[in-house]
């Protein structure tokens, strides 16, 4: 996964650094990578278990809504819909 990403609240950002540039592998949804500075993604509580298991099977960054999903299934057990 790309480590320096940010997602778009929903809406358009009228800021062209802002704008979605990225598709999400799993769930087709575009949001913004900003490539540089903190990611966002790495404030999401997954096991290394689970970052190893995305990145052998996700190309490229996942959407905020999708690591919510996989942050979800850590803290309950179940597995993401998708």
């Amino acid at each position: 996964m790309d480590n320096n990403c940010r997602t778009e609240p929903e809406g358009h950002s009228t800021d062209p650094r802002r704008q979605p540039n990225k598709q999400c592998p799993r769930c087709g949804k575009w949001f913004h990578c900003s490539h540089s500075g903190k990611c966002w993604c790495m404030e999401y509580q997954l096991t290394a278990d689970i970052r190893t298991k995305l990145e052998a099977e996700y190309s490229d960054c996942l959407c905020e809504n999708c690591l919510k999903e996989f942050e979800k299934q850590e803290e309950t057990g179940d597995e993401p819909l998708g």
